[in-house]
């Protein structure tokens, strides 16, 4: 009989790694709805305009699709956090974290938080980019 210990990782090794299936699109879909709703309040909570960090999180983004592409490659490792939805939930939350420590330095140091939030995400891109010279580059032109 099987125990929880074996059942639950099978269940969830067949049904999230099982690539993009009606069910996992429902889930990713009820997760990223769930993160804007919250994102949406907190912004309102905080009296901050969402366009004002526009630019700050470009290197998140940057984060999040390059370790995706890393992990595709085999640089990194293929766990639950460096897949979908689990490094976009990762890398969401540390966005968010990041975001509110920048806004804590904003109020009580004066430090702009668009600047403080765009150099967080840029130091935690760095091992991203130095990584990228074990990607191969050739597949990469015959996509563009």
């Amino acid at each position: 009989m099987p125990t929880v210990d074996t059942f639950l990782p099978d269940i969830i090794q067949s049904t999230f790694f099982s690539g993009y299936t009606v069910f996992n699109t429902v889930v990713y879909t009820l997760i990223l709805v769930a993160f804007i709703l919250a994102i949406i309040k907190m912004f309102k909570k905080l009296e901050f305009d969402p366009l004002s960090i526009f630019y700050s999180i470009i290197p998140f983004i940057f984060l999040g699709s390059s370790t995706r592409a890393l992990v595709d490659n085999g640089v990194y490792p293929k766990t639950v956090f460096l897949i979908t939805p689990g490094l976009y939930i990762l890398v969401g939350l540390v966005t968010i974290l990041s975001f509110l420590f920048c806004i804590y330095l904003f109020t009580k140091k004066g430090i702009d938080y668009r600047y403080s939030l765009f150099f967080i995400g840029l130091i935690l891109s760095l091992p991203n980019l130095v990584l990228f010279s074990n990607v191969n580059f050739t597949a990469i032109i015959y996509v563009i």
